[in-house]
């Protein structure tokens, strides 16, 4: 049993590799740099550093503009030096070229001294996208109606209730400011009404796991895209975000386009924005909404 013990622990040594004798030094590595618009691929971020010296901390900002997800970090360290690992799973929302700008390092000696200085070159990443925003074509529209799943029976729902609460408001407050017509006239919500109803009911949630997260930027996904699909009829909901996108006019796309890929780093890259971004995003929808249909 003594010699397996041995023998496991030797392998294990001979299977891992040194650390680079470097006073300091950082560096990135990503699995493949030509990659699908929203799809997942691995990167990599190492930094070593001497024992004797005091690193800059590290922040997830230097990878912009890629969506992160860590998987693990950890650090191992011998006589003289330490390394730090970074495994990242990343994610690309801008079709084209992506560079991320070169990663700087900068470290002192624990008694003070000169700051050094390590840094990577610049990392370029080409984006597939999933259409040529030069050349769109047509849409085709899917044959049948369109039946929303399971998950947006709800968001239906209150919609339709929404709808009703606002008609009510309104017809009372025409009662109340004018005799009631011979013939009643019943002025039925417009599509910027309900989607605006709709957003003012998302405002009140506040999504804590995964799941609620989830169906909350579904379902804000979801009212955007019907509103785009009222205005423009080409705008179905089979399209992808950056279909929806090369399609509206150029006028709202803005607003549009931070609110669809919003919705998408939650679906997609499994991110759990702040209370401050989830507003920040609403604002977005809600001028959207009201762009639109102007």
């Amino acid at each position: 049993m003594r010699r397996i013990a041995w023998l496991i622990v030797f392998c294990a040594a001979c299977g891992r590799s040194d650390i680079a004798a470097r006073d300091l030094d950082v560096s990135i590595d990503v699995t493949e740099t030509d990659v699908a618009y929203g799809g997942g691929f691995d990167l990599t971020v190492t930094r070593t550093w001497r024992r004797d010296l005091v690193p800059s901390v590290w922040s997830d900002a230097a990878l912009a503009p890629l969506a992160l997800r860590l998987l693990d970090a950890s650090t191992r360290e011998d006589d003289e030096r330490i390394e730090e690992t970074r495994r990242y799973r990343a994610f690309a929302f801008a079709a084209g070229d992506v560079v991320i700008a070169p990663l700087l390092m900068r470290a002192q000696p624990r008694g003070g001294g000169p700051i050094i200085e390590a840094e990577t070159a610049e990392t370029r990443l080409r984006v597939r996208a999933a259409l040529d925003p030069d050349q769109p074509g047509d849409v085709e529209r899917p044959p049948g109606p369109w039946r929303p799943r399971h998950a947006w029976r709800w968001v239906l729902g209150v919609l339709a209730a929404l709808a009703a609460v606002v008609w009510v408001a309104r017809r009372r407050r025409r009662d109340e400011s004018s005799p009631a017509p011979a013939v009643p006239v019943l002025d039925e919500p417009t599509a910027t009404e309900r989607a605006l109803a709709a957003l003012a009911s998302l405002r009140a949630e506040d999504p804590r796991d995964d799941a609620a997260r989830q169906t909350f930027y579904q379902a804000l996904a979801q009212v955007t895209r019907a509103l785009a699909g009222t205005v423009d009829r080409r705008i179905v909901p089979e399209l992808t975000s950056e279909e929806v996108r090369a399609i509206w006019r150029q006028g709202e796309r803005d607003s549009l386009g931070r609110v669809l890929r919003d919705c998408d780093l939650v679906k997609f890259a499994e991110f759990a924005p702040s209370e401050q971004a989830r507003t920040q995003t609403l604002d977005a929808a809600e001028s959207f909404v009201r762009g639109a249909s102007a």
